[in-house]
């Protein structure tokens, strides 16, 4: 299947149990940044870019101008065998990044996303040009592509609520990270992140 290029996973109980201290601890940072007021019409109607664009050159915020959570995402990396951690962004409720390809930093992407609204990535496969929608999950979405200088998989992301972005880099021929064993699973750890802080989660 085409739409196979871009891969979702359940997250692994763990890593949503670092993600959630990770951005709850920082929550002062990230939270209610302002509405930018562009419309799904608006993502819609965006130009497609007639050559490569590596960047989106979104000016939103970043989680790494912290240097806590770089250091926290830095050891996450290795624990996971990733090469790098690409980006932390916070993207303002009602907005979206422009279409772009990654392809300066080749390598398999993981994201691993976070939000409360709903949330599109949207992707064009490489050798069809056929558009596809990704609905991100009312909470964290874990996903992954293949970046390819040769045949970049363009993207672009509208979000409607705040949206946390979390990438990271591997090399294309490591195989995906096998679940180990948690105590408890995600559903339990999910009602008790909703237990101790039921605004943030529900």
């Amino acid at each position: 299947m085409l739409s196979r290029l871009v891969q979702t996973h359940p997250i692994e109980p763990r890593d949503e149990q670092f993600f959630c201290a990770l951005v709850r601890e920082r929550e002062l940072f990230w939270a209610n940044p302002k509405s930018l007021g562009l419309s799904k019409t608006d993502f819609d109607q965006q130009p497609f870019p007639q050559e490569d664009r590596t960047v989106a050159g979104a000016n939103f915020r970043s989680l790494s101008e912290l240097p806590s959570v770089c250091s926290a995402l830095k050891k996450f990396a290795e624990d996971k065998g990733f090469h790098s951690n690409r980006s932390a962004m916070v993207y303002n409720p009602m907005s979206f990044m422009r279409w772009h390809t990654n392809s300066n930093a080749p390598g398999r992407r993981h994201y691993f996303t976070f939000t409360k609204g709903k949330a599109i990535f949207r992707w064009r496969h490489p050798v069809t040009g056929k558009i596809f929608d990704e609905i991100d999950r009312c909470g964290w979405t874990y996903r992954t592509f293949i970046i390819s200088p040769t045949q970049p998989v363009w993207h672009t992301i509208w979000t409607e609520k705040v949206r946390l972005s979390f990438g990271f880099n591997s090399s294309v021929a490591a195989p995906m990270p096998i679940p180990e064993p948690a105590p408890l699973t995600a559903d339990e750890l999910r009602r008790a992140a909703y237990e101790a802080d039921p605004i943030f989660f529900k």
